[in-house]
């Protein structure tokens, strides 16, 4: 299991948050194209999770198909607020009106998440074991 986030991270030796308040989301977004080409590049048979402003930028999504499947973990913006509402990291969340910020950022990267997913897996109201199972079921 590899987390993007966490390898940006350690590459760093900075936060999320703290790299998108100094360097800026533009910096930041480089730093996940250029992590997913190391992936690319030296990774088999891993579950790599990505942030959620991965697939927007087109390159990105070239190179996450190049890897391997891409599953999206269709989620509502409900649920992400329920998931979300305690988690300081994120810096586009933080803001006053949480529900509002993840509906509208979810409307503007759907279709970014569905052209780049070979499956889309809705995880609401689901337990970790059913979503597992539909992610490895051959059914689309």
């Amino acid at each position: 299991f590899i987390d993007t986030d966490s390898l940006i991270e350690e590459e760093q030796d900075n936060t999320i948050k703290n790299i998108f308040k100094q360097q800026g989301e533009q910096y930041f977004r480089q730093l996940e194209t250029d992590i997913l080409n190391k992936l690319k590049e030296n990774t088999y048979g891993a579950i790599i999770s990505t942030g959620g402003g991965m697939p927007i930028k087109e390159k990105n999504s070239e190179i996450m198909k190049d890897i391997g499947e891409v599953i999206y973990l269709k989620t509502s913006p409900e649920q992400l607020l329920v998931r979300l509402k305690e988690d300081i990291s994120r810096p586009l969340l933080q803001q006053e009106d949480m529900k509002d910020v993840i509906t509208e950022l979810l409307s503007k990267r759907e279709k970014y998440y569905n052209s780049t997913a070979n499956k889309v897996v809705v995880t609401d109201n689901k337990t970790i074991d059913e979503i597992v199972e539909e992610i490895c079921s051959k059914e689309e």
